[in-house]
């Protein structure tokens, strides 16, 4: 090898050891610029791309859309998040709502405030207490507009936080705009953090302070006292308390004189798996009604104040057909898979019932009244129970209507019938004829006895007692006399 190879083979040499270390260099200076570009992005749009999708999913938005959001805003309406949100939560079932709130179980309000777009748009189950409500134009909303207006109401948690909550809807019992103190409870998506300082922040402690806004369907209703200015009965307390909302009997009144639907049905099963669990009624006559005969003479659409009222009446029964529960989660809500729908007519003592004024051909001088109960008698099967008259301890729920023969002959769209919801009735027919009996056998023995004294004492005075000497002077023979002729 000449000297000019030796010189070009060791320039190749040291070449090969020099380029993986310059390569190795470059690597690492373009890994530094690539964090330093990163470093450089907002903080938001690098946490956006570390979350799960999953929770926020069912509002229709991504991650990205939930860092996008300005905090700490005064409430506007018009801002296309919150419609769309309304939208969503209009079309959305309480069952999907309720699926996805286990993802913010035991999240603490700290959590929502510190970081609240983390879990924006997410869904929320909280409870509390409304303190007031105001109805608002939706900015802009036209007639063609489903949503045209909203509910806007100011809210405390349990432990006294506040909040605000954007609904379709409010308890027709709610006066708008005055201080309430009504227990509530919700399912919705959280929007955000919003200024909430506006005319009421005077009347509302630390109302004017940034609160978390929440956009949900309804909130529901379980009031704890008894207020005639919001609706509210003592019977109506005692189904807040076995956890119905009473604020769906605003649906129940706008369904009344129709057939069982969709609309109601909510309300119709609360009170089917509450009824059971109601304390001991000791209002039987809040409603007002001259006795059960009373509530069967007033018109159908003049006793709606009444609807959730706790009843006590006897009749007799007709039919009991059972209604199978097919929905697993209503199953499991109900406790049941089987209730039972009652015929029957109680004894309305000579009055004639007309239910609608305006068809005087409808008189009845027997009424069908329809009674949903969990369970029957125990011991009677649903044949067994035909032609048995029973008690009830029941919850009125409305007039609803069905098909019959007599409304047929008459030419009318439907049989008006009330309902009433119970736990189990109570057999009378049995419990009077025990009572019979029993009454029966006192009279009995009570007649046998006097007959055995009555007897005892005639026979006293005939068989008297023989005397210790017997008298023979009237049968003395004078002088000369002789017994023998």
């Amino acid at each position: 090898m000449d000297r000019n190879q030796k010189i070009h083979c060791r320039r190749r040499m040291v070449a090969g050891r020099f380029v993986p270390t310059i390569a190795r260099a470059a690597s690492l200076v373009v890994g530094l610029m690539a964090v330093g570009v990163i470093a450089s992005w907002p903080a938001s749009f690098v946490a956006a791309q570390t979350h799960d999708e999953k929770p926020i999913e069912l509002s229709g938005f991504s991650m990205s859309e939930a860092f996008e959001v300005q905090d700490n805003q005064p409430l506007d309406l018009s801002e296309k998040r919150i419609l769309k949100l309304l939208y969503r939560i209009k079309k959305t079932s309480a069952k999907n709502l309720l699926q996805f709130s286990q993802f913010t179980q035991g999240t603490s309000w700290q959590d929502i405030v510190k970081k609240t777009p983390e879990f924006r748009f997410r869904v929320f189950s909280l409870q509390g207490t409304v303190q007031r409500v105001t109805r608002k134009r939706i900015p802009g909303a036209t007639a063609d507009d489903r949503i045209r207006s909203c509910f806007v109401s100011h809210c405390r948690s349990e432990s006294g936080q506040a909040f605000q909550v954007v609904t379709l809807t409010s308890p027709s019992g709610w006066p708008l705009d005055v201080l309430l103190n009504e227990p509530i409870r919700f399912e919705g998506f959280l929007f955000g953090l919003v200024d909430a300082a506006d005319a009421f922040a005077d009347d509302l402690e630390d109302a004017a302070d940034p609160s978390p806004l929440f956009v949900a369907k309804r909130m529901a209703w379980f009031p704890e006292t008894a207020n005639s200015d919001v609706g509210v009965s003592d019977s109506l307390v005692d189904l807040a308390k076995v956890g119905v909302d009473v604020g769906q009997f605003d649906f129940v009144r706008k369904q009344n004189t129709q057939a069982l639907g969709t609309v109601d049905s909510d309300c119709f099963y609360q009170v089917l798996a509450g009824v059971g669990e109601l304390p001991a009624n000791e209002h039987p006559s809040e409603s007002g009604f001259l006795g059960f005969i009373s509530l069967l003479g007033s018109t159908a659409n003049s006793n709606v104040d009444y609807f959730g009222s706790r009843v006590t009446f006897e009749a007799r029964v007709r039919r009991c057909t059972p209604v199978q529960v097919s929905d697993p989660e209503l199953k499991r809500k109900l406790g049941l898979s089987t209730y039972y729908q009652l015929m029957v007519f109680p004894d309305l003592e000579g009055q004639q019932i007309s239910v609608d004024p305006t068809q005087k051909n409808l008189l009845y001088r027997q009424f069908p009244v329809t009674v949903c109960t969990r369970t029957l008698p125990a011991g009677f099967s649903s044949d067994q129970l035909v032609g048995e008259v029973l008690s009830f301890e029941s919850v009125y729920f409305r007039f609803w209507k069905y098909k019959s023969k007599l409304t047929d002959d008459a030419d009318v769209n439907g049989q008006l019938s009330p309902l009433f919801i119970v736990d189990q009735p109570q057999i009378v027919s049995l419990q009077r004829d025990f009572l019979s009996f029993v009454l029966g056998s006192f009279l009995m023995v009570t007649l046998c006895g006097l007959l055995a004294m009555v007897w005892f004492f005639r026979r006293t005075k005939t068989d008297k007692p023989l005397p210790e000497r017997i008298d023979l002077s009237a049968f003395d023979l004078g002088p000369g006399e002789s017994a023998v002729d």
